[in-house]
């Protein structure tokens, strides 16, 4: 909490206070910018080519997450 206290500070100077911090506290527990529910497909109905799409942007983190293993997904980047 101090390194975002300083942070806050850096950034507001002598505006900075307690309350802002707090504030700003409340606002990196609250989840921002979620999809609804039904809003975008999962994964599974997705089709072949935006899991290649994907797989091109992402695949190093992917890899490194542990995604892209699953049978499934292997067979729809045709992989398998």
């Amino acid at each position: 909490m101090a390194e975002i206290q300083r942070l806050l500070f850096f950034l507001l100077g002598e505006m900075y206070n307690e309350s802002i911090l707090d504030t700003f506290i409340e606002l990196l527990k609250k989840k921002i910018n979620t999809n609804p529910e039904g809003s975008f497909p999962q994964w599974t109905h997705w089709d072949p080519i935006l899991c290649l799409q994907l797989e091109e942007i992402c695949g190093d983190l992917m890899k490194k997450l542990g995604y892209g293993k699953e049978n499934y997904w292997l067979k729809k980047t045709g992989k398998v």
